[in-house]
């Protein structure tokens, strides 16, 4: 398991991050293609987003939500509750650094 670094103490500070290996094989590009053909077959079910021609935003929200649903149904993927209480709580970046 991958060591999570400390949350910042006050809003604003820099937040660290975890590296991510996203070489072809490895274990993101694993679930990264497991994510990407459950929202494929979301969006050309009878339900999904080509028959309900959905807002963007509301479009985007769907596939993160069928992804994560996925995944976690699946076990692949775990929710940190005592880490998304204290990153919610504390102020969290929206967006990434250095793509």
């Amino acid at each position: 398991m991958t060591t999570k670094p400390p949350i910042p103490a006050n809003l604003g500070d820099p937040y660290p991050r975890i590296a991510v290996d996203q070489a072809d094989g490895g274990d993101f590009d694993a679930i990264r293609r497991m994510a990407t053909f459950a929202t494929d077959g979301w969006v050309f079910s009878p339900d999904g987003a080509r028959a309900k021609w959905l807002p963007p935003a509301q479009f985007h929200g769907a596939l993160i939500t069928e992804a994560l649903l996925h995944l976690l149904e699946l076990g692949v993927i775990d929710i940190d509750h005592d880490r998304l209480v204290e990153v919610t709580s504390q102020g969290h970046p929206p967006y990434r650094e250095g793509r």
